[in-house]
């Protein structure tokens, strides 16, 4: 919701998302249509003064705003909206049901309000309890079952060592290259994705190149090492669901290697490689029920922060997801730790991470609230404080040729 100037309200927001967590409690526990109405009209309404939730100025409010009755029969001085607000205000409850509502609204509203005291202060549990409401929350779904997780981990394809070979060797100063010919044209699916993405990035030569060895001699053994990077990550993003979010990962991976350089800190090809991979924990979770994967979109739809969301619906982030995932294909632990906390640069304040973080801040896809604070640590951290990042238009990036042309 925006207000005169075209800027995001942030209590509008913060009312937008605490409807949209009560709705979704609402539908998981199978409330009566007026009772799911009730609350999140409540929801919309909620910080309105104690004063104006009396009968007198409740009726007015309801004309109003367009607020009918429950039904015919209900008396013009009676809705259950505002006995959930005045329940919610403090005043004694007038039936179970009402206490429940109540309850329900008040767990929604402190969650959120933990979460924006979460992204403005500080992200210490004990300050703030967001820990803690997450897990109260969280009661209201039930966890998805470990074994469900398991298996969504189980169907994704493995990291390749046609991959991790080509990779290692292309870091290396004396690499020769038509070793790293040989290997690479092992996988004929790999060869094509780099000579395609060295032809995109020599689009205005006047000769082509057609084989792997060309490719590397043409545009460096740097950027080959990326193109081959992104080109062996780009078969786990396969499926058409899947498009824009490799596409982002792409996004992301160019803003982090970008960020490394200007910082110094950062190993240029970790940070993109790192990038590639952040969020390949959210590949597993579209493997997850596609009701959990319903309720988690209208969340977000609704401006939720995704990292709580999952925590929520799921028990663990995609974060955190990722790094499981990483470790089983054994990479190696700094990219691991840094793509864990990608969102919370906090809990590991190495450069990698903090190049992660704002990566994924400047490539417009960041699903937390924003946070100055912590914006302010890993620019510091970088060293970075005066830079100007902007994320460079997808047809210009060393990798443009192997983004998905239409995304789902």
């Amino acid at each position: 919701m925006m207000n005169e100037q075209g800027r995001k309200d942030p209590e509008n927001e913060h009312i937008r998302r605490v409807a949209a967590w009560c709705s979704e409690i609402a539908g998981k526990l199978n409330l009566p249509d007026a009772e799911h109405q009730a609350l999140e009209q409540a929801a919309q309404l909620h910080h309105r003064s104690k004063l104006e939730v009396d009968d007198a100025a409740w009726n007015d409010l309801r004309r109003e705003l367009g607020i009918a009755r429950m039904s015919a029969q209900e008396p013009e001085a009676y809705n259950p909206v505002i006995e959930v607000l005045q329940a919610f205000h403090g005043n004694p409850p007038s039936s179970l049901r009402i206490r429940k509502l109540a309850q329900i609204l008040e767990q929604c509203e402190d969650l959120d309000s933990s979460c924006e005291l979460d992204a403005s202060v500080s992200a210490e549990p004990e300050l703030n309890g967001l820990d803690e409401l997450i897990t109260e929350v969280a009661g209201y779904f039930g966890e998805i079952a470990s074994d469900d997780l398991d298996r969504a981990v189980s169907r994704l394809p493995v990291f390749d060592t046609v991959a991790y070979r080509a990779i290692a060797m292309l870091g290396n100063k004396d690499t020769n290259l038509a070793d790293v010919e040989s290997l690479v044209k092992a996988d004929q699916m790999l060869a094509g994705l780099i000579v395609s993405a060295a032809n995109s990035v020599l689009m205005n030569s006047a000769t082509c190149v057609t084989n792997v060895r060309q490719a590397i001699a043409r545009i460096g053994t740097e950027p080959a090492r990326q193109i081959v990077s992104a080109a062996s990550v780009r078969k786990l993003f396969n499926a058409k669901q899947s498009h824009t979010l490799w596409n982002h990962s792409l996004d992301v991976a160019e803003t982090a290697a970008d960020i490394a350089r200007r910082s110094g800190l950062v190993d240029t090809e970790e940070a993109f490689l790192a990038g590639l991979m952040h969020d390949v924990g959210k590949l597993v979770i579209l493997n997850l029920p596609a009701a959990s994967l319903a309720r988690q979109e209208r969340l977000t739809k609704s401006g939720c922060p995704d990292p709580i969301v999952e925590r929520v619906l799921l028990g663990v982030d995609h974060a955190a997801i990722s790094a499981r995932v990483l470790r089983g294909w054994r990479f190696a632990e700094s990219t691991v730790q840094a793509v864990e906390s990608h969102h919370t640069p906090e809990r590991n304040t190495s450069p990698l991470s903090c190049a992660l973080y704002l990566a994924e801040r400047y490539a417009g896809r960041d699903p937390g609230l924003d946070s100055a604070w912590r914006d302010e640590l890993a620019r510091t951290t970088l060293r970075i404080a005066n830079s100007v990042i902007e994320l460079p238009a997808a047809f210009q990036t060393l990798t443009s040729g192997l983004r998905f042309a239409a995304a789902a």
